[in-house]
């Protein structure tokens, strides 16, 4: 009789876990079709493009840094978002921020 309680129990565990998995794939789903909701409105390079600049300005706040909007300066291959920028660019941005 101990048998049959324990396969039952197993049974019991294993149907809870499989409701848990269905709940987390129905929930990944929901977020996958907001992406792509987003996407749908923005486009992908909008939505990307926006993503980054709001991760790297809030990290760049959680640090001390001041973050202000880039003005489109020909001078200044970064304040065109689409403009391709060098590695050399980027390290010398970088190495007179270490130097404040």
């Amino acid at each position: 009789m101990e048998q049959k309680d324990s396969d039952t129990d197993v049974q019991a565990d294993i149907k809870a876990e499989l409701i848990a998995i269905n709940e987390l794939i129905r929930s990944i789903k929901e977020e996958l079709q907001d992406i792509n909701d987003y996407v749908k409105k923005d486009g992908p390079l909008d939505t990307s493009q926006s993503n980054a600049i709001q991760s790297l300005s809030s990290l760049a706040t959680s640090v001390g840094i001041t973050v202000v909007e880039p003005s489109h300066d020909e001078d200044n291959p970064a304040s065109n978002p689409l403009a391709p920028v060098s590695m050399q660019y980027i390290t010398e941005m970088l190495e007179s921020l270490s130097h404040r």
